[in-house]
């Protein structure tokens, strides 16, 4: 469908959602299996099996099931890494993992440290790493943003970054599809929490937890800084019983620009922050993707999120939409309880400095299965798909429509032009380009394990491949 519908629809909607996710949770996990059956993952201690689905080597933090007794956690080298218990479970942070693959953690007996445990820290007003200092004033909102690395206060003069605000949406015409242009004319932002908590205080994450009540609307915000992480990121639970209202956070952001840049399918696009014509007025809530970012010439900052399409951005205000509550069609649109997460990330330079990889890890972090001991034909560390350039993303791995070859799909992000090589984890025996339908064939150069071409800006590429 293409737009908001009645309230049946979202009935039958929900019914297919819960179907497909059991499905598809199915099937992820028996590939996990049949992956994990094949390494070699002997050796001492209780293997875990870190996953990679993104192109590029990272770094995220994974979870586990807690081990008994006394335990320490090696990486595929043998160093200790940083572990953190969260209820019944365990955090730790997983280094080096390869791009579109994984790594083999070990749990070993004994309690054991890192020789050198990197600065995390927390208060009820402050977050804090080797890299971001978060500060919060008493209504929950950040009031200083610092970048360490770059010796940069990132929050706008007098004003406060992830500032709740609420508008008054009544739309002229069309209540579930219009945004109008004078929203801001009923306008107030969220009072002080009723709760302030340090939910998580440990050497890998640290957690605190903002509890508001706003009419029958509960809000709870845990705002988190991990031990490595550039980015700070509001993970946001909503119980939403308001009717008629437009939900949105706002950051002003100590930039000047005339442009805002927001992710749209395989790119990005720039639009003003100011109205100085009609068509510029008319832009008063757009649409993006991932990320959008407020940059000048040498920094700037990205807002990241999960799963919400709405912006505006006016001067050096950036702002994400986050839930509406309009009446018709559906009179109850949007009511119940909602789960989200958005991030800040400061970067030195422009978007291409990171924020197209710091989104989609957000989107996709890296998970971890724990197994038992097996003797494999894979080694404990592998790839199976990887790229030498920053600036083109594998987007899809998935076999073909009408063969048992592969389907490899990538783009450039950046909008920039060159060389760029497909590493491949297994033998090439035949290579092809084609559209995206799978058909027109080219062949393409190829060795046993790589694949070059040429990319220019924002360019889609689909390769198909005999293995």
């Amino acid at each position: 469908l293409p737009g908001s519908s009645i309230t049946e629809v979202y009935d039958d909607a929900n019914r297919d959602y819960a179907f497909a996710i059991e499905q598809t949770a199915a099937a992820q996990e028996a590939h996990e299996k049949s992956i994990c059956k094949n390494i070699d993952t002997r050796g001492a201690g209780k293997p875990i099996v870190v996953f990679n689905t993104l192109s590029w080597l990272r770094d995220d933090i994974v979870e586990v099931d807690a081990p008994a007794g006394d335990f320490h956690i090696v990486d595929p080298e043998g160093e200790i890494v940083q572990h953190q218990r969260v209820g019944d479970s365990i955090i730790f942070l997983a280094e080096n993992v390869p791009a579109m693959g994984y790594a083999v953690f070990r749990v070993m007996e004994g309690r054991r440290r890192p020789e050198n445990l990197a600065q995390l820290s927390v208060t009820k007003d402050t977050l804090s790493n080797a890299l971001l200092r978060v500060r919060f004033d008493k209504q929950g909102r950040v009031r200083g943003l610092f970048d360490k690395l770059e010796s940069r206060e990132c929050v706008a003069p007098g004003k406060r970054m992830n500032t709740i605000q609420f508008f008054d949406d009544r739309p002229a015409l069309h209540d579930a599809w219009d945004i109008d242009h004078n929203i801001e004319e009923k306008q107030w932002d969220l009072g002080a929490p009723d709760k302030v908590q340090i939910v998580e205080r440990g050497p890998v994450r640290a957690t605190i937890r903002f509890t508001w009540t706003m009419n029958e609307t509960k809000i709870v915000q845990e705002a988190s800084l991990a031990v490595n992480s550039a980015r700070v990121e509001f993970k946001t639970f909503v119980d939403w019983q308001e009717k008629r209202t437009l939900m949105k956070a706002a950051f002003p952001i100590d930039v000047r620009t005339s442009t805002a840049t927001y992710e749209i399918a395989y790119g990005a696009i720039e639009r003003p922050t100011h109205a100085n014509t009609a068509a510029d007025r008319a832009q008063h809530e757009v649409a993006g993707h991932r990320w959008a970012d407020l940059s000048e010439g040498d920094y700037g900052v990205s807002v990241l999120n999960d799963c919400k399409y709405g912006w505006d951005a006016k001067g050096n205000v950036l702002r994400l939409s986050l839930l509406r509550s309009s009446i018709d069609p559906d009179p109850h649109a949007d009511e119940g309880e909602h789960e989200f997460t958005y991030a800040l990330y400061p970067h030195a330079g422009t978007w291409r400095n990171g924020t197209v990889q710091e989104a989609m890890e957000l989107n996709a972090p890296m998970f971890a299965r724990a197994v038992s001991t097996s003797k494999g034909s894979r080694p404990a560390v592998h790839s199976f798909a990887a790229v030498d350039a920053d600036n083109v993303i594998i987007d899809t791995v998935k076999r073909a429509e009408d063969s048992d070859e592969v389907i490899v799909r990538l783009y450039e992000a950046y909008g920039q032009r060159g060389e760029v090589t497909v590493y491949l984890g297994e033998k090439i025996k035949r290579a092809v380009e084609c559209n995206l339908m799978e058909e027109r064939h080219e062949k393409v150069k190829h060795t046993d394990s790589t694949v070059t071409l040429y990319v220019r800006p924002y360019e889609i590429r689909t390769l198909k491949l005999k293995l």
